[in-house]
Formats: C-alpha cells, structure tokens, sequence
C-alpha cells in the first residue's frame, strides 16, 4: 500500500509521536475542506449571476444599478423643484447653504442656460 497506515507502523519507523506534524496535517485539512467549500459556493454564485445578469442585462434589465438610477433621478428632482420654487431669495441663501452648493454643481451640468443667467 502507498499510505502509511496510522498508529504502531508509524511510530516503528519514525520513532516517537510528530505532535507538530500532526497539528499540521489537522489544520491543512480543516482549511482545505473549508476552501473547497468555499470555492463551490463561489463557482455556483458565478454561475447564477452569468445566467441571471449576463442573460439579463444582454435584454438590458438593468436591475444592478436600479437603486442608484432611482436614487438620482429623485434627488434631481427635489433638488429642481426646490430651486424653481425658492426664487432665489436671500432668506434661502442663508439658511440652506448646502443644498445651494449641491444646486449649483447639478444645475450647471443639466438646466440649459444656468451659467448665463446665475453668476458664481
């Protein structure tokens, strides 16, 4: 046999017990079996996000970014309608400075004529 069987013929050739190695051989194979486990786990989520996304996102549903794009189209809004209904007045100046700062770098980039008719 090309295995060694454990206990008496182990120690007759070796002569004493090998405590390092044989903490060794128990941790490798702990790690080992949780690796492995580990990869099939991964090898099986691969495989569900290629059929499910890849199939998917080729029919462009574009479920992995539908939080953001909804996060930002609702945020633009708010942002919008409490630029049109604030008139610009001094009071909302002073009291919502950040909000002011955040409207001006979104409304630069998406209202048309934001740079010629506000001065910054």
């Amino acid at each position: 046999s090309a295995v060694m069987p454990i206990g008496k013929s182990w120690a007759d050739q070796y002569g004493k017990k090998q405590t390092f190695f044989g903490l060794y051989s128990v941790i490798f194979g702990m790690l080992t079996e949780i690796m492995f486990w580990l990869s099939f786990l991964d090898m099986f989520a691969i495989m569900a996000n290629s059929i499910l996304f890849g199939y998917l996102l080729l029919e462009y549903v574009n479920w992995t970014h539908a939080v953001h794009n909804i996060g930002v189209a609702v945020s633009f809004c708010v942002l919008y309608v409490r630029y049109i209904s604030s008139g610009g007045s001094n009071i909302r100046i002073i009291n919502n400075v950040p909000v002011l700062e955040i409207e001006k770098y979104i409304f630069i980039f998406y209202v048309p004529d934001f740079r010629s008719s506000h001065a910054y």
